[in-house]
């Protein structure tokens, strides 16, 4: 586990801090047996405002695609660790573990507004033509 929280502080997605909040956190193994860190935000997320993006409608997807000769998907790999947080609400992303507090600089999973964030960043970064679409952490 520490060497996972090094690597994600490496990566600067987590850094140790002094904060006035402080989420539980645990872990678990993802299907590659590597470890997921997931802080429990069920009470920062009580009193976040939601941030309200639409999805895009799968089925106009598919129609966008429909007679296409080449697909692809890109799954993005820790998607929401890609999207920075706001450096001034960084202290109430806060997780207890190991009897340290880490706060994290970028998404983390388990945030209430986490997808439609990561959504409306990638609709504005890469759905700007009528050849590609995306959804959640899919690019196709």
């Amino acid at each position: 586990l520490q060497e996972h929280i090094e690597d994600l502080i490496k990566r600067e997605i987590l850094e140790e801090c002094n904060s006035n909040y402080a989420s539980p956190a645990f872990t678990r193994r993802k299907k590659n047996n590597d470890i997921r860190l997931i802080g429990d935000f069920r009470k920062l997320n009580e009193i976040t405002v939601t941030e309200h993006f639409p999805f895009p409608d799968t089925h106009n997807i598919f129609l966008d695609l429909k007679g296409s000769k080449i697909y692809s998907t890109i799954d993005l790999n820790m998607g929401f660790h890609q999207i920075l947080i706001n450096p001034e609400d960084t202290h109430k992303t806060a997780i207890s573990i190991n009897g340290k507090k880490y706060k994290y600089l970028r998404i983390p999973f388990g945030m209430k507004n986490a997808p439609f964030s990561f959504q409306k960043n990638m609709i504005e970064k890469y759905d700007t033509n009528s050849w590609s679409s995306t959804f959640c952490q899919s690019i196709c």
